[in-house]
């Protein structure tokens, strides 16, 4: 689900401002290797960052040329949560025993608190790149 949005997110930084990004942020933007072969011919391949790193760097894209931006806080509680989340969903995806096919109800909860988390920082990265609060942002984040 954030792996889709964060996809979704360079997608259209991709499609509305690729102007503004170095051909290096480019490459990182569509997540692409590109290699020459030994007939001397390139050769695309597909690349996939790490979730956490690659929700990181849509945020700063998606903030090029603002002073002030939002930074995520990388030791608060909900960081390490979401962190915690990519791992039992990497287990879930490519379990390597059937125990870790199992979710309780706990972690499902943090699961939760991390969506809301991640939607509270890209909804400050919008006022940041708006430079201002709107009264729709300022309602989601009282919400939780």
């Amino acid at each position: 689900m954030i792996e889709g949005a964060v996809n979704l997110a360079k997608q259209y930084l991709m499609d509305n401002f690729s102007d503004q990004y170095t051909p290096q942020e480019i490459v990182a933007l569509t997540e692409l290797n590109i290699k020459i072969n030994e007939k001397g011919e390139l050769n695309e391949t597909n690349y996939f960052p790490r979730i956490h790193e690659n929700l990181v760097f849509a945020i700063n894209m998606f903030q090029k040329g603002i002073v002030d931006k939002h930074e995520i806080d990388r030791k608060s509680t909900y960081w390490k949560s979401f962190l915690h989340f990519i791992q039992v969903r990497h287990d879930l995806t490519h379990p390597k025993v059937t125990s870790t096919l199992e979710v309780s109800k706990e972690q499902i909860e943090d699961f939760g608190w991390v969506l809301l988390w991640v939607i509270d920082n890209v909804i400050d990265v919008v006022c940041t790149c708006k430079g201002k609060e709107t009264p729709e942002s300022k309602n989601l984040k009282t919400g939780w």
